[in-house]
């Protein structure tokens, strides 16, 4: 089983954000979702029953606050402004610094791109800020990380900048542990505790050849069925034909006959290693004796 290992060289590193994997950090709003809901007058099941949400919310790891991150925009006389953010110990007022390198609008490319602002809108890009993370990842050889903005945790204020990262080979030190986030307004905001910032997602590096096939209409009519299918399994629109107005129990089932017959979860390949194995402990952010 390949691990990935998530270092660090502060011991405070737990006190201001930490790795988790996703699957323990769901949105609030998705666990309190419902499966069934009612649309135009018919019950049917909503996007809660979709296998393919699930797997992504438990695929990977999280980079997550763990206390409150105050980002402070600066406005300038030129019409921009910069970033600042420091994050304010525990029970305390004072302010500490947290490392914040701004990335000019014209290092995002200038006017060609830029995200829509948190009401939707679009105005000329503004310059990005980034945190040096105190984590950095290493992964086996032959294995990257894909760096993401967390999927159905986004907010009206950031997004993180995504890309690939080769953890196998750049992660000497802090190589890899900047995360770039892009703003969406133009006032001061707080990154509340709690909030994932970056979702990692390790992968093995394969060569890949892409076929393009075009199959006629006899070989769409002999794979409806698991008699005449050159696959082992039934397709799903088998599994669901019904006989007159009978229902079969499998019908009922939230995801349907994917989520029963096809789907198996993925939240187990990414799990924390055994307590042995780290080198400290979580509740105080200090190396175990």
């Amino acid at each position: 089983m390949p691990t990935i290992e998530f270092k660090t060289y502060n011991n405070t590193a737990f006190e201001l954000m930490r790795p988790i994997p996703a699957s323990k950090m769901q949105p609030d709003w998705w666990k309190k979702s419902k499966v069934h809901v009612v649309d135009n007058g018919q019950i049917t099941i909503s996007l809660r029953a979709c296998p393919a949400m699930h797997d992504w919310l438990s695929t990977g790891y999280y980079i997550a606050t763990n206390r409150d991150i105050h980002c402070i925009y600066h406005e300038d006389d030129t019409g921009g402004g910069t970033w600042v953010t420091y994050a304010p110990p525990d029970g305390e007022n004072f302010e500490t610094a947290y490392a914040s390198p701004t990335h000019s609008k014209h290092q995002l490319m200038g006017d060609n791109f830029t995200f829509l602002k948190g009401d939707g809108s679009v105005e000329a890009p503004y310059d990005a800020f980034k945190f040096k993370v105190s984590w950095s990842i290493s992964t086996p050889p032959g294995y990257s990380c894909l760096y993401l903005d967390p999927f159905l945790h986004q907010n009206k204020y950031f997004r993180t900048w995504q890309g690939t990262m080769d953890t196998d080979m750049f992660n000497t030190l802090t190589d890899n542990t900047q995360v770039i986030m892009y703003p969406l307004c133009d006032k001061s905001f707080i990154i509340p505790k709690g909030t994932p910032v970056l979702q990692i997602v390790p992968y093995r590096r394969e060569q890949w050849t892409a076929s393009y096939i075009n199959l006629d209409g006899s070989a769409y009519i002999d794979e409806s069925s698991h008699i005449t299918s050159s696959y082992n399994r039934p397709p799903i629109s088998e599994l669901c034909r019904v006989e007159g107005d009978a229902e079969t129990p499998d019908n009922q089932i939230p995801g349907g006959f994917y989520r029963k017959y096809m789907w198996t979860t993925k939240a187990k390949n990414f799990k924390d290693a055994p307590p042995d194995e780290c080198p400290f402990d979580p509740k105080t952010g200090e190396m175990k004796k």
